[in-house]
Formats: C-alpha cells, sequence, structure tokens
C-alpha cells in the first residue's frame, strides 16, 4: 500500500477494486501501483486479456496472460502473449502446474515440448502410483528414452519405497539391481549408477538392521524411509531423529519414543 503523496493512487485503486471497474486504475500515477490495479480488479472480475493488455511492460502482460490461463483453466490466453518465447513459457506453467501433458503439445519448440511432455508424464507416474505414464516419455533416442522411461521408474521406487515397481524397468540389468534382496557393501559401492546404488544400500541396511548404511542413500525420501524401517525393526527410537520429513518424523516418535 502507497503512503503520503500517493493518497490519489490509493483512493483510485480503493474505488476500482470497490466498483470492480478498472478504468480507476488508468488514473493512478505509479506504474507500478497501476498494474497492481489492473491485476487486482481483473482477478475480481474476471475481465480476462482486454486488461493484461494494459500493463505496463510485456513482462507484466505476459505475467498477468499466464496467470490468466491458468486460473480460467483455458490456455488460449497463452496465445496473447508478446512473443512466441512468452507463449511458450506460459504453456510449460500451464502444463506443469495442472499435470496437463496435452498443453505441452501446444508448445512451438519442440526440445521444450518433449522436455515439458516428460516433466508432467513423470510428475503424473508419482502423483497416481502408476508407472503407465513411465511409458509416454519421449525422446528422439530409443536409447534415451528407454534411459528417461526407467528413471521415472526409479522415482516410483524412491517415492513409495517399493521395489515392486522394479519389474517395470526396461533395462535388465537395473531390473535386477532393484530387485535384489541381496546386498553387500562391496557390490553396493561398484554400483555406478546412483539410484541402483541407493536402493543397494537401502536393502543392505534392511537386511543387515544396520542403520549406518542409511546416510549412503542418496534419495532423500528413500533414505527417510530407510531410519524408519531400522528404527521400528530395532525399536531404537534415536534413528526418528535423522528423518528429514516432518510427518514420517513424527510417526516414528509416536510409535517409539525420542530413544
Amino acid at each position: 500500500m502507497l503512503l503520503g503523496g500517493s493518497y490519489k493512487d490509493r483512493c483510485y485503486y480503493n474505488v476500482a477494486n470497490e466498483e470492480e471497474d478498472n478504468s480507476y486504475c488508468a488514473r493512478i500515477q505509479d506504474e507500478d501501483y497501476r498494474d497492481e490495479c489492473y491485476s487486482d480488479v481483473a482477478s475480481l472480475t474476471g475481465s480476462s486479456a482486454k486488461v493484461c493488455g494494459l500493463m505496463s511492460t510485456d513482462e507484466k502482460k505476459n505475467t498477468c496472460f499466464t496467470s490468466l490461463s491458468i486460473s480460467s483453466n483455458n490456455t488460449s490466453y497463452c496465445y496473447n502473449c508478446t512473443s512466441t518465447e512468452a507463449s511458450d513459457a506460459c504453456f510449460m506453467a500451464y502444463a506443469e502446474l495442472k499435470l496437463n501433458s496435452s498443453a505441452c503439445l501446444l508448445i512451438s519448440d519442440q526440445p521444450t515440448a518433449v522436455s515439458c511432455n516428460n516433466k508432467v508424464n513423470s510428475e503424473l507416474a508419482v502423483k497416481h502410483r502408476d508407472p503407465s505414464y513411465c511409458r509416454l516419455i519421449v525422446s528422439d533416442s530409443s536409447e534415451l528414452e528407454d534411459y528417461y522411461h526407467d528413471q521415472c521408474v526409479y522415482s516410483l521406487v524412491f517415492e513409495y519405497s517399493d521395489t515392486s515397481f522394479c519389474n517395470n524397468l526396461l533395462n535388465q540389468t537395473l531390473r535386477s539391481n532393484c530387485l535384489s534382496a541381496v546386498a553387500s557393501p562391496e557390490s553396493c559401492a561398484s554400483e555406478i549408477d546412483p539410484n541402483s546404488r541407493s536402493i543397494c544400500y537401502f536393502n543392505l541396511a534392511v537386511n543387515e538392521e544396520d542403520a549406518s548404511y542409511c546416510e549412503r542413500v542418496d534419495s532423500s525420501s528413500l533414505k527417510d524411509n530407510c531410519y524408519y524401517q531400522i528404527a521400528l525393526v530395532t525399536g531404537d527410537g534415536s534413528l526418528c531423529g535423522k528423518i528429514m520429513a516432518e510427518g514420517l518424523k513424527a510417526t516414528c516418535l509416536q510409535a517409539l519414543g525420542p530413544g
């Protein structure tokens, strides 16, 4: 809120919002405050693209059109952005926030569209606990496509600490390592792939009931689950304090106490 000499600006801003009439915003002298007025009135009235076009800079116009597309669930507003790049950024923002891979197809830059599609489908796989979304990941290279697919599947293994997803891995070596219940410090250390190494150390820690191996797990969610599993098995409540996720830590402490 502006002070002192901007009394008139404040007055016009308040009237514009009370009357839901953006014509009062045009009388505000301070540029940033005027743009804020347009934006606020637009949110109250849904007066859409016309108001975004009144913003003082291209950056603010594009931000306004992007916000409008998201709030109205309508990607067509992205076409009103001031450049192709800005429109692509608008489609990307919509796709990522709404987890809508269809919006990725509207992006004109092909590498950006592919990146958008792959990111959204990876997040959908985790959200719905469904590895079938990983099969929607694409690449110009079949080898890279398989690699990105397996990274998507690994994200499910990490997120839910559930090795049943390992069966969906395309790479046979990765699948074998992922599913393997037998692990040793030597075999884990020899793993080149960081995801395989993390799963190996997780399995080793659980099998040996040795929390020291949890520290070598790279994934924060899998590491937390590692400490939690061993705390429950060993009854060592002090391990709860090593868990970073507050919800899981609270559950652990409730079950075992601080140790």
